[in-house]
Protein backbone atom coordinates (compact mmCIF):
# COMPACT_ATOMS: atom_id res chain seq x y z
CA UNK A 1 0.00 0.00 0.00
CA UNK A 2 1.70 3.13 -1.00
CA UNK A 3 1.45 5.84 1.49
CA UNK A 4 3.83 8.76 0.44
CA UNK A 5 3.93 9.83 -3.09
CA UNK A 6 6.36 12.64 -4.28
CA UNK A 7 5.54 14.41 -8.12
CA UNK A 8 7.41 17.23 -7.97
CA UNK A 9 8.56 19.56 -10.42
CA UNK A 10 6.72 16.42 -12.41
CA UNK A 11 4.80 18.93 -15.91
CA UNK A 12 2.70 16.05 -16.88
CA UNK A 13 0.85 16.12 -13.21
CA UNK A 14 -2.46 18.40 -13.86
CA UNK A 15 -6.09 18.14 -12.43
CA UNK A 16 -7.36 15.00 -14.00
CA UNK A 17 -4.09 13.33 -12.28
CA UNK A 18 -5.28 14.54 -8.81
CA UNK A 19 -7.97 13.06 -9.27
CA UNK A 20 -6.78 9.71 -10.05
CA UNK A 21 -4.83 10.13 -6.92
CA UNK A 22 -7.64 10.14 -4.58
CA UNK A 23 -8.05 6.47 -5.18
CA UNK A 24 -4.98 5.85 -3.00
CA UNK A 25 -6.86 5.75 -0.06
CA UNK A 26 -3.57 4.80 2.61
CA UNK A 27 -1.65 7.62 0.90
CA UNK A 28 -0.08 9.74 4.32
CA UNK A 29 2.00 12.25 2.31
CA UNK A 30 1.98 13.93 -1.27
CA UNK A 31 4.15 16.27 -2.61
CA UNK A 32 3.12 18.28 -5.88
CA UNK A 33 5.55 21.17 -5.62
CA UNK A 34 6.04 22.96 -8.46
CA UNK A 35 3.75 20.56 -10.82
CA UNK A 36 2.34 24.10 -12.58
CA UNK A 37 -0.96 21.94 -13.93
CA UNK A 38 -2.40 21.36 -10.94
CA UNK A 39 -5.57 24.39 -11.12
CA UNK A 40 -8.05 25.75 -8.57
CA UNK A 41 -10.09 23.05 -10.08
CA UNK A 42 -7.98 20.20 -7.89
CA UNK A 43 -9.30 22.18 -4.37
CA UNK A 44 -12.20 19.84 -4.11
CA UNK A 45 -10.71 16.41 -4.21
CA UNK A 46 -7.17 17.42 -2.19
CA UNK A 47 -9.84 18.64 0.74
CA UNK A 48 -11.59 15.32 0.57
CA UNK A 49 -8.10 13.54 0.89
CA UNK A 50 -8.91 12.79 4.89
CA UNK A 51 -6.27 10.15 5.36
CA UNK A 52 -3.68 12.50 4.03
CA UNK A 53 -1.20 14.05 6.74
CA UNK A 54 1.00 15.79 4.83
CA UNK A 55 0.65 18.04 1.57
CA UNK A 56 3.22 19.94 -0.32
CA UNK A 57 1.21 22.61 -2.64
CA UNK A 58 4.07 24.72 -2.76
CA UNK A 59 5.51 26.52 -6.16
CA UNK A 60 1.89 25.55 -7.85
CA UNK A 61 1.95 28.69 -9.36
CA UNK A 62 -1.70 28.04 -10.75
CA UNK A 63 -3.08 26.86 -7.44
CA UNK A 64 -4.45 30.34 -5.93
CA UNK A 65 -6.58 28.08 -3.04
CA UNK A 66 -3.22 26.90 -1.30
CA UNK A 67 -4.56 29.07 2.05
CA UNK A 68 -8.01 27.40 2.09
CA UNK A 69 -6.59 24.25 2.07
CA UNK A 70 -4.21 24.70 4.79
CA UNK A 71 -6.84 26.57 7.21
CA UNK A 72 -9.66 23.22 6.98
CA UNK A 73 -11.20 22.81 9.75
CA UNK A 74 -11.15 19.90 11.58
CA UNK A 75 -7.99 18.56 9.55
CA UNK A 76 -5.04 17.50 11.21
CA UNK A 77 -2.16 17.78 9.06
CA UNK A 78 0.12 19.92 7.53
CA UNK A 79 -0.09 21.73 4.63
CA UNK A 80 3.00 23.59 2.66
CA UNK A 81 2.22 26.61 0.76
Amino acid sequence: ELTKLNLSWCSSINDAAIEYISDLTGLRSLNISSCRGVTNQSYSTLSELKQLRELDVSHCVNFTDKLRLKNLPSRDWTVLV
